[in-house]
């Protein structure tokens, strides 16, 4: 009884992780459309200061959808 609660708890931690790997893609994703789509809607000269920080914000997203694909591919 006891190995059974514990095969238990230990896929049910496991599901837990996969779920919130694929909410953290998902917000990535959304985050990451978003901000190509204001960086396209951007002038190329005028809003230079914008620009950086949304670019900033662009790589920070790919990277936190990048390293929540390897999580979830570890898992």
């Amino acid at each position: 009884m006891k190995k059974f609660i514990s095969n238990a708890k230990s896929v049910l931690s496991k599901a837990i992780l996969v779920a919130s790997c694929r909410v953290e893609i998902a917000r990535a994703v959304l985050a990451y459309t978003v901000a190509e789509y204001r960086l396209k809607k951007l002038h190329p000269v005028r809003h230079a200061r914008k620009r950086d920080t949304i670019s900033y914000q662009y790589r920070a997203n790919r990277l936190a959808c990048d390293l929540a694909v390897q999580k979830l591919g570890n898992l």
